[in-house]
C-alpha cells in the first residue's frame, strides 16, 4: 500500500474495461502496510452528485472519475498496518463485504531515527483508533465472513476466500437474463492486479488465479 501501488491501482480502476465491471474484488492479504488508505477509501467512497452535458457531446457524470458498484474485500492474518487501517474504515463506511480471516493488530505509528553511533531505532510515536475509540493495535480486524485457506488446499492452488469472495459479489448481481448462469455473471468481476501489490515487504499475498473467461474475466495489470 504505497504510492507506486496507489498510481497502479488507479490506473486499472478508471481503465475503461475495469469500469465495464459489474463488481470489484480487492485483495490485500499478504500486504505489508504503507499509507494510501485515505486516497483509496476517497476514492471508493466517492458518490455520483450530478452530471454535465455538453451542447454537442456525451453526459459526463461528476465527479468523473467514481466506482458505485459492488466491492468486496479480501484480507488475512498477514495483512498489516495500513492493510488494516483500510478495513477498519472500508466497514465504517460501508463500502461492501469483507471476507477472508481477522488481521493481526499490527497497527502503531512509529519514528525511525538514527543514533550518533549510525544505529536506526525505530520508536511506538502514535496510535490509531477507530470512531468508537477501541486501539487498532493488538485488535485485529475480523472480516465479515469467515473462510480460510488451508494449507493442503493452498499447495494445490485452490484459493477458498477468494471463491467465497466472488460467490458473495455475484449474489450482490442481479441476472441480466433469465438464461444467464453465474460462470457468465463471473467474467463481469474485476481483480485489479495491484490490489495485493506488497512493495512495503511481508509476506506476499496468495495471487489470485485468472478468472475465467475472455476479456472481460481477466485480470487487468494496469500497464
Amino acid at each position: 500500500m504505497d504510492q507506486p501501488s496507489l498510481a497502479r491501482f488507479v490506473r486499472e480502476i478508471f481503465d475503461p474495461a475495469m469500469q465495464e465491471k459489474e463488481g470489484l474484488v480487492l485483495d490485500i492479504r499478504g500486504n505489508g502496510g504503507g499509507n494510501t488508505h485515505d486516497a483509496l477509501m476517497d476514492i471508493l467512497a466517492r458518490k455520483v452528485y450530478g452530471y454535465t452535458q455538453p451542447r454537442d457531446g456525451y453526459r459526463q457524470t461528476q465527479p468523473e472519475h467514481h466506482w458505485t458498484k459492488p466491492i468486496v474485500l479480501l484480507i488475512n492474518e498477514e495483512s498489516y498496518s495500513d492493510a488494516e487501517i483500510f478495513p477498519a474504515g472500508f466497514h465504517a463506511l460501508g463500502l461492501g463485504k469483507i471476507v477472508g480471516v481477522p488481521t493481526p493488530g499490527y497497527v502503531i505509528g512509529t519514528y525511525s531515527g538514527v543514533l550518533v553511533d549510525g544505529t536506526r531505532i525505530r520508536l511506538p510515536s502514535w496510535g490509531w483508533y477507530t470512531n468508537d475509540g477501541k486501539n487498532m493495535e493488538n485488535l485485529g480486524i475480523p472480516p465479515d465472513i469467515f473462510v480460510e485457506n488451508a494449507p493442503e488446499e493452498v499447495v494445490k492452488g485452490k484459493d477458498s476466500q477468494l471463491e467465497v469472495a466472488i460467490q458473495t459479489i455475484l449474489k450482490q448481481l442481479p441476472l441480466k437474463s433469465a438464461t444467464e448462469s453465474a460462470d457468465t455473471q463471473k467474467e463481469g468481476v474485476g481483480v485489479p492486479a495491484s490490489a495485493n501489490n506488497n512493495a512495503n515487504g511481508g509476506s506476499a499475498g496468495v495471487p489470485p488465479p485468472a478468472l475465467r473467461g475472455g476479456k472481460r474475466g481477466s485480470k487487468t495489470s494496469g500497464n
